[in-house]
């Protein structure tokens, strides 16, 4: 029977607390457990995590697995070398990749990277070729006929 270190949930509405418990894999998250090793309060400022580092290194050497958020914890303490973060796209099948890839989801920019602003109006007038850029000269100006010039004309 696999074993997990993980979470389980306690508090009210809204404001949760959590003890670090090592439990089977099979029991629910706030069912059965074998030994509570901890406690999380993610609402403090700052968060609260208080643990028995005897108890972890026990469970961790015995072969428990701890869940990704446990995982965390522990590696912002030390006590657990996190493995590196997988890619969201892993598992995908070719088409759904292909989909992605068309779409620019996967490439050299990674999805989850906050988008680019756009550039100021001042970089895109001094991007812009100077060709594009037209200057109304006085010969050009004297060229076109006024409106009131056309309407008395006629």
């Amino acid at each position: 029977m696999a074993v997990k270190i993980r979470l389980r949930r306690l508090g009210r509405k809204k404001k949760p607390v959590y003890r670090m418990v090592v439990a089977t894999e099979t029991s629910p998250r706030d069912g059965k457990v074998v030994e509570e090793i901890g406690f999380y309060d993610p609402l403090q400022e700052p968060a609260i995590f208080n643990y028995d580092e005897d108890r972890v290194k026990f469970w961790l050497g015995n072969g428990a697995q701890p869940t990704e958020a446990v995982e965390r914890l522990l590696g912002n303490v030390g006590l657990f070398e996190a493995n590196k973060r997988k890619s969201p796209f892993e598992g995908l099948s070719k088409k759904d990749r292909k989909e992605l890839k068309e779409k620019g989801y996967i490439g050299d920019v990674d999805p989850r990277a906050p988008k680019e602003e756009a550039p100021a109006e001042e970089a895109v007038a001094d991007a812009a070729p100077e060709e594009a850029v037209v200057e109304a000269t006085p010969e050009v100006a004297e060229a076109t006929p006024e409106p009131e010039a056309e309407k008395a004309a006629e």
